[in-house]
């Protein structure tokens, strides 16, 4: 730590960690969440130890969840990793993680090859220090790339695209490194077309959260008119059938999901009509409107990169607050959960 901080103030800036908290009147993770958020750059240093589990989500460690934060709000991530061939004066006890040294490898090997990041493997404070210094003086320095994504942020909003309808490729790239994905929909059409990348978030424990329309909702029955009066409901069924539909397949990935890593797919069921259908990888958003001539993934699909943007913001909002009010369901028998859903209501 003390080599990270040398190169740190070397470049006449202030680092921050666990350690200048304090005592706080809030869970460990929010603090964390909280003080990532609030960094202009993240540096990350992973050795060969797990360390702790979080206490309310033990899927994953503190320091993957600082990750997970920067990734989302689209903060510069620097990743060191303590190359495991590096000759340290420690005790073998201290570079030994019986209990999760499987979940450490799987980090570092998801930090070297799917999370978008080139990591730099290091194997004295000395390394630490001369290439955290040199990330920081080239950050200083904007390129074409850099400067056109602040003009993104600061003047229109996090908008960077617009696209005539859901690109499903392009989003599914993006959920190739992603440690969120979030769906907002009534339904998902051609979710098909999503199931490998749900799959493999899944597997690499990425927080997947979908939420649909409740089937047995009222707000079915009205879409479902909406769509049918103006005769551009050529898909087989009607809205009713297409999440039942959704689900149907969401139950099929979640019964080839390992038992320990279905906790990662969260499904719930929403009894409102909402004003978006918003589908994020992390800092990457593709938001729809619901008209009432066409379908949403059929209307224009608004592309925002940065979860600190004005348009990132509201859409998140959104999405946590029908979260909020959803009913949670079990994928793998969602058909026993919305009657006891139905019967409650």
């Amino acid at each position: 730590m003390s080599a990270a901080e040398a190169a740190v103030k070397r470049a006449q800036l202030v680092p921050t960690d666990m350690g200048v908290f304090g005592a706080v009147d809030k869970a460990p993770s929010h603090v964390c969440r909280q003080m990532v958020e609030r960094a202009d750059v993240f540096v990350g240093i992973v050795g060969l130890r797990y360390g702790t589990p979080v206490r309310d989500r033990p899927e994953v460690s503190y320091s993957e969840l600082e990750f997970e934060a920067a990734t989302q709000h689209g903060i510069p991530r620097f990743m060191f990793l303590l190359d495991d061939q590096a000759v340290l004066p420690l005790p073998a006890r201290q570079m030994i993680d019986d209990e999760y040294g499987r979940r450490q490898t799987a980090f570092r090997r998801h930090i070297e090859e799917a999370a978008g990041v080139t990591a730099v493997r290091i194997t004295s404070p000395a390394e630490l220090e001369i290439g955290l210094y040199d990330a920081l003086a080239r950050l200083a320095v904007p390129d074409d790339e850099v400067i056109a994504r602040r003009l993104a942020r600061d003047r229109y909003a996090g908008l960077i695209a617009v696209h005539q309808r859901l690109d499903y490729e392009l989003f599914a790239r993006y959920m190739e490194a992603a440690s969120r994905v979030t769906m907002l929909s009534t339904w998902i059409s051609h979710l098909d077309r999503l199931e490998g990348a749900l799959l493999a978030a899944i597997d690499r424990r990425a927080d997947v959260r979908i939420m649909l329309l409740n089937p047995t909702s009222s707000v079915t029955r009205l879409r479902d008119e909406a769509l049918q009066a103006r005769g551009i409901f050529t898909l087989d069924g009607d809205v009713k059938d297409q999440v039942e539909g959704c689900l149907d397949l969401l139950q099929s990935i979640a019964a080839r999901v390992d038992d320990r890593k279905l906790a990662n797919l969260k499904v719930k069921l929403f009894d409102t009509q909402p004003s978006v259908a918003v589908y994020q990888a992390d800092e990457h958003y593709l938001v729809g409107v619901f008209l009432h001539d066409r379908m949403a993934v059929d209307s224009p699909q608004f592309e925002i990169e940065g979860s600190d943007t004005v348009a990132a913001r509201v859409y998140l909002r959104e999405c946590d607050t029908i979260w909020e009010m959803a009913d949670r369901l079990n994928p793998r028998d969602w058909r026993t959960d919305l009657a006891r859903i139905r019967n409650r209501h």
